[in-house]
């Protein structure tokens, strides 16, 4: 009996030890993915603001420019030259949204402006 405890004990202190070098093993490798998975998340973070940064100054000059052309063109031309240039009265938009009746709009008062319309109105 005595001999059935000792090979009982040495088999569940081997087993712990088997069991305690997979769990090391184990959290070593979890360790190295998560600081993998940590590096590939700050390459990805860094990308990407690489990319928003570029695309931010793109927008900003794109801007710039066009702010410019409207200062310099709004001095040369008359009022309805500068909205019809603002607007595109030819083509709809091709985000989908529907400017038909603004454009209906912007050429009616372009033909009769609100103070011709509106003083044929009160002088009924």
């Amino acid at each position: 009996p005595e001999s059935t405890e000792d090979a009982l004990t040495k088999f569940n202190r081997e087993w712990n030890a088997k069991l305690d070098k997979k769990r090391e093993t184990e959290f070593e490798n979890e360790k190295s993915v998560r600081a993998a998975a940590e590096e590939d998340k700050a390459k990805w973070t860094q990308q990407r603001e690489i990319k928003l940064k570029a695309k931010k100054d793109s927008n900003r000059s794109e801007e710039q420019v066009t702010q410019e052309q409207l200062v310099s063109e709004s001095e040369n031309l008359k009022t309805w030259e500068r909205v019809s240039k603002l607007i595109d009265a030819g083509e709809g938009d091709s985000k989908g949204s529907d400017t038909a009746r603004m454009r209906k709009l912007f050429i009616q008062l372009k033909n009769e402006p609100l103070e011709v319309t509106r003083g044929a109105i009160e002088a009924k």
